[in-house]
């Protein structure tokens, strides 16, 4: 029989008197604070209380990918897409999560909705968009584009800003070899995902 640490027998305990609501604020405090273990806990019960739940299928998308089970987060995503196919955020995390396998077409097809758009998330999907197809141009404008709108997620304006600053210094660097188009969008990929 499996014995649980008193600590965490507590906590799975707590979890089954907690609502939605309450599941979902705690998880996205347990995200931002790095307690994973208690992340996953409270997403996955609030998912049983309330399947499908959208922001709830985002946030575990996105702590599964900071786990580096990148095979869970796509399945998440997508899964979170099928049924919500505007949910921006995700759509725009799983154009991002591909973009790793170096699947041009792939990214394209998920984030061309999202880029049709001129919101922030649009114009940093063309970016990728553009970046996967080797065009660094198009890459910084979309940047430049995306940057000037109304921002709707701090940590990827974070991500966007160090993109183009990374994108521009590459443009500046005379003495060494500039790297292929996905190479630099994949570092700033992971930089939410637990890599640096």
């Amino acid at each position: 029989m499996l014995r649980l640490h008193p600590t965490l027998a507590i906590a799975a305990m707590l979890l089954d008197i907690l609502d939605a609501e309450e599941l979902f604020h705690v998880a996205l405090g347990a995200m931002q604070q790095g307690r994973d273990v208690e992340a996953l806990a409270c997403l996955k019960q609030l998912l049983k209380l309330q399947p499908g739940h959208p922001e709830a299928l985002h946030l575990l998308g996105a702590q599964y990918a900071q786990l580096r089970m990148f095979g869970r987060a796509e399945a998440t995503w997508t899964s979170l897409l099928e049924g919500h196919p505007g949910h921006a955020a995700a759509r725009f995390q799983l154009g991002r999560l591909i973009m790793l396998k170096g699947d041009a077409n792939a990214v394209a097809t998920v984030l061309q909705p999202l880029a049709a758009t001129t919101e922030d998330l649009g114009y940093y999907a063309a970016a990728v968009i553009a970046a996967t197809q080797g065009n660094a141009g198009q890459t910084e404008q979309g940047l430049v584009q995306g940057l000037a709108c109304t921002q709707s997620n701090p940590a990827v304006t974070d991500d966007m800003r160090q993109w183009l600053q990374r994108l521009r210094d590459q443009v500046g660097a005379t003495s060494a070899p500039a790297a292929s188009p996905v190479q630099e969008p994949v570092s700033m990929l992971l930089s939410r995902y637990g890599q640096h």
